[in-house]
């Protein structure tokens, strides 16, 4: 359901729900334990200088934090929409804004086959840039990676959204957009 949002007029949508937090937290730690268990036990047995360790102990902080600073934003993942343009927001981590002027096709894809190519995608979550094999590169900024995925399209880049209120999503953009073909499904 939208919110009115105190600044510029703004509605609010949230995205749908998932465990995409916990699946982030969780690898998150994964790694942060698998790049630095090793190299504390060894150190502990006397077979590894304590340089060493603290080095390896840096490196793990270093690839987990990224991981473990995003789950910690998910709560704050948010679609705006005004007459001009809607945000697709995780901030401070991303701020996208997609003029609606600009929108030439909105369209619901059930299931988006996955490109193993590096991105910031987990099983529930996913943000920033992920290429796709039948959609190519879609910028993300959803509660999914795969499964009912709502795509923006525009000249210059293609979006991938999970509002939860995908129908009154749908409305409040048919109020702004003048050429109704752009959607391309119906509202639930």
């Amino acid at each position: 359901m939208a919110d009115n949002h105190s600044e510029n007029n703004w509605l609010e949508f949230r995205p749908r729900p998932s465990n995409g937090r916990r699946w982030t937290f969780a690898i998150g730690f994964g790694a942060l334990i698998l790049c630095v268990a090793p190299f504390v036990i060894t150190s502990v047995l006397g077979e590894l200088p304590w340089i060493v360790t603290g080095a390896f102990i840096f490196i793990g902080f270093a690839v987990s934090s990224p991981i473990l600073v995003v789950a910690w934003l998910f709560p704050r993942m948010r679609y705006l929409i005004d007459d001009r343009e809607i945000a697709l927001q995780l901030e401070p981590v991303m701020d996208d804004r997609i003029r609606i002027e600009d929108i030439r096709r909105i369209r619901v894809k059930d299931e988006l086959k996955i490109s193993w190519l590096a991105s910031f995608r987990f099983p529930g979550f996913s943000i920033m840039d992920v290429e796709y094999i039948d959609e190519n590169r879609v910028r993300m900024c959803a509660t999914a990676a795969s499964h009912r995925i709502m795509l923006i399209d525009t000249d210059r880049k293609r979006f991938g959204i999970t509002p939860d209120d995908e129908a009154g999503f749908l409305d409040e953009l048919r109020r702004r957009i003048s050429d109704p073909t752009v959607i391309e499904i119906d509202a639930e």
